[in-house]
């Protein structure tokens, strides 16, 4: 009996030993809720110091026209967040209180407060990169824009380093400077279509080309270009050689205040050593060949993935190399593959049939996703377009897509499109995708009948005649209305056969 007493007296020792921690802790809300707020306030004051530090840095780097690190701009937000928070609690914080139930659960908020801002002043200090430089190239274009005897520009680089930012940047900073009367930015896109651009350039100089040649838009465009002292145009996307007379564009000695500033896409790495990367983690930085949208893309794939996984990432890449995608490097499209391969959605190979740079509105493929069943546990439509914005949140979180900062469109970027369209062009699931063509009759191609999808968008085609052979087709989009009219004759024999 002796013995049994000894045993249980120990183990309700040790069980004592366990319990005495949480429970003192907790009094201690209860007692202790002066010296609680006291050490909150002060834990405040320390964490609004730091933030006013790192909000410093990012204001000098924005000043200098450098990429904030997402890990700063996750920081920042969380304090903020925080931030609002105890706003919208200041006023348990003011006062006295009387009643125990009142101070224990008033203690208790505030020290959890205070635990998340010791973390965030933890995590502020692992801060090491506030931004990615891009003051040298800034700089250097300033420069060039400058000297009078430089009238076009070049501003190169892989897919995805962000040469249309600084474009635009470079193009604000010189307007706010008063360098240029006017800044005129146009997209060229890889199909070159000279009336776009004319519009393009039109539009932002508030005028409207009604001549129909190109020859007699270009003529009235040049005498307005002329008009302008001063004047920068961008010219963002080109991939071939532009005829800039055929465009209207008139420079050089025919007009000495017009300065061109071109961005174009070429094969160039970015360079694969860096010392800040070793083991396996250089070695998938090296499969990307060092390309930075390629590096984006897979690191937002793996982010939170271990060490093993991370080698199975490096194999597939190694795995997924290809030589016969036109226009993509091939450690792009093997990076951009995988992503496409992890994700699995349909709705990244939806938006490979609008034509390049478009804008594509999601109410347009909340319907196509209804009409192909991709939402066939959603109840309602109101359902399906909360799952399409989920899935459109993931691919822009994985670089898959871009926003377009107005929440009801999303748009595409040119070598994610080509990767999505040499993906659809094999296997069972093929498109055929023949956008912004200036075709004028219904494509003469081998192979319709293993189609699930075609896009035959801003073509000039005014008859369908000839009957369709497509047995697997899905989707079908032959409107037109972008530069063409939306007018186009169907035959009855078309859909029979």
């Amino acid at each position: 009996m002796e013995f049994a007493s000894n045993i249980l007296g120990s183990i309700l020792s040790k069980a004592g030993e366990y319990l005495v921690v949480p429970i003192a802790q907790e009094v201690g809300y209860i007692f202790c809720f002066k010296s609680i707020v006291e050490e909150f306030q002060k834990q405040d004051t320390n964490l609004r110091l730091a933030q006013e530090h790192v909000q410093r840095q990012v204001d000098t780097a924005t000043r200098n026209t450098e990429e904030i690190v997402t890990d700063v701009q996750n920081w920042l937000t969380d304090v903020r967040r925080l931030e609002d928070e105890i706003k919208a609690n200041e006023s348990r914080l003011n006062g006295w209180c009387p009643h125990w139930g009142c101070r224990y659960k008033s203690s208790r908020r505030v020290a959890k407060k205070t635990s998340i801002m010791l973390q965030l002043r933890d995590d502020a200090s692992k801060l090491n990169n506030i931004s990615h430089p891009t003051k040298f190239a800034f700089d250097g274009m300033i420069e060039a824009l400058k000297d009078d005897e430089r009238k076009i520009i070049g501003l190169y680089g892989m897919g995805g380093v962000g040469k249309t930012t600084l474009a635009k940047v470079v193009g604000n900073t010189t307007k706010e400077h008063k360098m240029f009367n006017e800044v005129v930015m146009v997209v060229v896109s890889q199909t070159l279509n000279v009336m776009n651009i004319q519009d393009q350039i039109a539009d932002s100089l508030s005028m409207k080309l009604e001549e129909k040649s190109e020859q007699g838009r270009a003529k009235r465009l040049c005498l307005r270009l002329k008009g302008e002292n001063k004047i920068l145009l961008i010219l963002d996307d080109v991939w071939t050689k532009l005829d800039l007379t055929a465009i209207g564009i008139a420079f050089g000695d025919d007009h000495m205040g017009c300065k061109i500033l071109i961005t174009t896409s070429v094969k160039q790495s970015v360079g694969n050593h860096s010392p800040t990367l070793d083991g396996i983690a250089k070695e998938v930085v090296d499969e990307c060949n060092g390309l930075p949208l390629a590096i984006v893309t897979v690191g937002s794939l793996r982010r939170e993935k271990d060490v093993d996984e991370w080698k199975v990432v490096c194999q597939k890449l190694r795995n997924s190399k290809l030589d016969d995608i036109e226009n993509v490097d091939v450690d792009v499209y093997a990076c951009l593959k995988l992503s496409y391969d992890y994700l699995k959605g349909d709705e990244i190979l939806l938006c490979s049939l609008f034509p390049e740079d478009h804008k594509i509105e999601l109410e347009e493929l909340v319907r196509y996703g209804l009409g192909l069943g991709l939402y066939q546990d959603a109840d309602s439509i109101e359902e399906a377009r909360i799952q399409l914005r989920v899935t459109i949140n993931t691919l822009k979180a994985y670089c898959l897509l871009l926003d377009d900062g107005e929440g009801r469109f999303v748009k595409m970027h040119d070598v994610v499109r080509d990767v999505a369209l040499w993906i659809t062009s094999k296997g069972d699931n093929v498109f055929m995708v023949k956008t912004g063509r200036s075709l004028r009759e219904w494509p003469k191609l081998e192979g319709l009948e293993t189609c699930t999808a075609i896009s035959l968008i801003d073509n000039n085609i005014q008859v369908l005649s000839n009957g369709l052979i497509c047995p697997k087709l899905e989707i079908l989009l032959l409107c037109s209305g972008y530069n063409y009219p939306t007018n186009i004759k169907v035959s009855d024999g078309f859909f029979k056969e």
